[in-house]
């Protein structure tokens, strides 16, 4: 009777180890190997990438100077929708609190928390007053974005939005990746499917503590 209920316990340990969690999905290019630079002090520069897991849990990104003046260049971490052509899109899904003081390339990393549709692209990167508050007012300076060689792992080309203060608003891509990391989980709490062998250990101990409680009855 003890061993029939140690295995009860066991198998419904095992059932539930492989019957919940949380699948990631982690994208991750590394440390730059090259730059993109702002083409003014207002712009909005990043990349983009594919949602395959439904809630944004962090980005990083590594930032630099380009004119080296430091305490000038303000900016903020931005996650953005985007439109037809990849390019980012005035719905900014998440603002972070405005950074400031870079001046030697520098990683950083935000933690939006934000829900994503599984399948659909959105940017990230920073923004200088583009579509998020304008950081005039806490200096500006143009900075450069950390890029690698483009690597095609579910990351687009680097997005350049220019022209900020007229009418004729462009963007333009470059041929790399964004630089840094990328962390995605999904929120539902059944994510993987029992394996038959555990489905199997689990009906053994529903036997077993049915014949267990047949025998204490009978005694």
């Amino acid at each position: 009777m003890k061993t029939l209920s140690k295995v009860s316990a066991l198998s419904f340990v095992i059932a539930a180890g492989l019957s919940f969690g949380a699948n990631a999905g982690i994208i991750a290019t590394g440390a730059p190997t090259g730059a993109v630079t702002l083409g003014s002090p207002d712009d909005i520069l990043g990349g983009t990438f594919v949602a395959d897991a439904d809630t944004l849990e962090s980005f990083s990104i590594w930032v630099s100077d380009n004119n080296e003046q430091g305490t000038t260049a303000s900016f903020y971490g931005v996650v953005a929708e985007v439109d037809g052509d990849g390019f980012p899109t005035a719905n900014l899904l998440y603002t972070s609190a405005i950074q400031g003081g870079v001046k030697a390339e520098t990683e950083f990393t935000f933690f939006p928390g934000i829900t994503l549709t599984v399948g659909q692209t959105y940017f990230i990167g920073f923004d200088q007053g583009f579509y998020a508050p304008d950081v005039s007012a806490t200096g500006t300076s143009a900075l450069d974005l950390g890029t690698v060689a483009a690597s095609g792992d579910n990351v687009g080309g680097m997005v350049v939005g220019r022209f900020n203060r007229s009418p004729s608003t462009t963007f333009e891509r470059s041929n790399r990746d964004i630089a840094g990391t990328i962390v995605m989980t999904n929120s539902g709490a059944l994510q993987q499917v029992p394996a038959p062998g555990a489905l199997a250990l689990l009906g053994l101990g529903v036997l077993g503590m049915a014949a267990a409680r047949r025998r204490r009855a009978a005694a």
